[in-house]
């Protein structure tokens, strides 16, 4: 009987790989932010984000939150840390700057009508005042280049003297009772702080007005989000909780548009203000649009129930309970956030911090 030997299987000697150091890349940064990031990397100091705490003074109940850093909560934690430390960006230019114009100036408007029961300022007025901010809020402008400081506030005055003729019946129809109002209100054990648009009462009903410059405004989605918006409720909230007997109807939400216009090659200023103003008195509709938003007793008890959940989140993570950690889907927006940079390297460089938490109050905490 033959035995067939199995043949041996030939083995095929496979070389050890080489451990390939790569090279370290580089902490990729969106174009927008490179000079953000240049100026980080020039910064001898840094400190590690994980080596920075919610400041030791901080109280919910006694220091109190805005609207503003209570939606920053919201959209991601790391960034209302540091917020609530008051960094900021050195040399970071200030993107707000048409709409803080534009409401210091409504505010004169409106207090004037007020003061003179009902009457509509004029277009020097519009002027005088424009000019005060320039003087008297240069932070404002800071890091603008001067020529775009001028077309800015030419466009300003443009927008604000078409508004008032646009909007005759707020000074005929409208009983207003205050404008810019800061106050503050407690629920939930916390301090809860604003300062409203407007507000105004019609037929007897009392309503609140939000005023909001935009450039893009995307029209389907922002009415469908008005009827659960957080900062109007809020508002609305801490006016019933001040005025437990008087309710509020609703908030018009009152959008101007930023024309976000330049001056055409070879154009001057005079010509191309000239040019937009003809543009703006065509087409009015465009440029101001308003929508008043009413709210149910339904509504706001479903949004008190919520904003119960939400400070004792808050406060959860302000004493080390619930942790924080960055939130990747909200760093780039309408806005990027400031913080990019300080996140993507883990550390703190190229910030400075402000001397106000709640700079929309113009008050210092």
């Amino acid at each position: 009987m033959d035995c067939k030997i199995p043949k041996k299987k030939s083995t095929i000697a496979i070389p050890k790989k080489q451990l390939v150091i790569l090279p370290q890349k580089k902490i990729f940064v969106p174009r927008k932010l490179v000079d953000i990031a240049d100026r980080v990397a020039k910064r001898k100091e840094a400190i590690p984000l994980d080596k920075i705490d919610f400041p030791s003074d901080y109280r919910l109940g006694v220091t109190g939150i805005t609207q503003t850093i209570f939606e920053t909560f919201l959209r991601c934690r790391q960034c209302f840390k540091l917020t609530l430390n008051r960094y900021e960006p050195v040399g970071a230019r200030n993107i707000t700057a048409f709409g803080s114009l534009v409401h210091y100036c409504l505010d004169k408007i409106y207090s004037y009508t007020i003061a003179n029961r009902g009457a509509i300022p004029t277009e020097e007025m519009n002027r005088e005042w424009i000019q005060d901010f320039r003087l008297n809020c240069r932070d404002d402008f800071k890091n603008i280049r001067e020529a775009d400081v001028e077309i800015l506030v030419g466009i300003a005055f443009i927008i604000l003297c078409e508004y008032v003729l646009y909007y005759k019946e707020d000074f005929k129809e409208k009983h207003w009772e205050a404008v810019e109002q800061t106050s503050e209100s407690m629920f939930f054990g916390s301090k809860l702080r604003r300062k409203v648009d407007g507000k105004y009462r019609i037929a007897g009903k009392k309503w609140l007005m939000e005023t909001k410059t935009m450039s893009r405004i995307e029209l389907d989605s922002l009415l469908l989000k008005l009827t659960f918006d957080f900062q109007n409720l809020f508002y609305v909230t801490c006016e019933e909780l001040n005025e437990t007997n008087d309710p509020v109807e609703g908030v018009l939400y009152n959008i101007i548009r930023n024309p976000s216009s330049k001056p055409h090659a070879g154009e001057s200023l005079q010509e191309f203000l000239q040019r937009l103003r003809g543009e703006i008195a065509k087409n009015r509709k465009h440029y101001f649009m308003r929508y008043e938003i009413p709210y149910t007793i339904n509504d706001k008890i479903q949004f008190k129930r919520e904003l119960e959940q939400q400070l004792e989140e808050m406060a959860h993570v302000l004493v080390g309970i619930m942790p924080v950690y960055k939130n990747p889907f909200a760093c780039v927006g309408r806005f990027t956030c400031d913080f990019l940079p300080a996140c993507s390297s883990g550390k703190l460089t190229g910030y400075v911090q402000r001397k106000s938490l709640f700079p929309e109050l113009d008050l210092e905490a």
